[in-house]
């Protein structure tokens, strides 16, 4: 994939920050795997509270939260995911 650096650095900073927020205890772990064809696959992995079943098939539609209202537990607008989506 040939990609604007800009974009290619908000997307991982968008998935890290997901994985660190979500994350209270454990550890979130980043694997860089570079390819003998340049090709490169970047890996985040982390211990957080994880995403329901149902709420798989909304994960990356914009403005979409797994929890709503006045008893969210974490800020933000929803749109990360689908960012990233987008320009990945």
């Amino acid at each position: 994939m040939k990609s604007d650096d800009y974009l290619l650095n908000q997307s991982i900073a968008i998935l890290l920050d997901n994985a660190i927020k979500y994350t209270n205890q454990g550890s979130v772990k980043v694997r860089v795997i570079e390819s003998k064809t340049c090709e490169v696959t970047i890996e985040i992995e982390d211990t957080g509270i994880g995403i329901s079943k149902e709420y798989l098939k909304n994960l990356f539609t914009p403005f979409s939260q797994e929890e709503h209202g006045y008893s969210r537990k974490f800020d933000g607008t929803g749109l990360g995911l689908a960012l990233v989506k987008k320009i990945l």
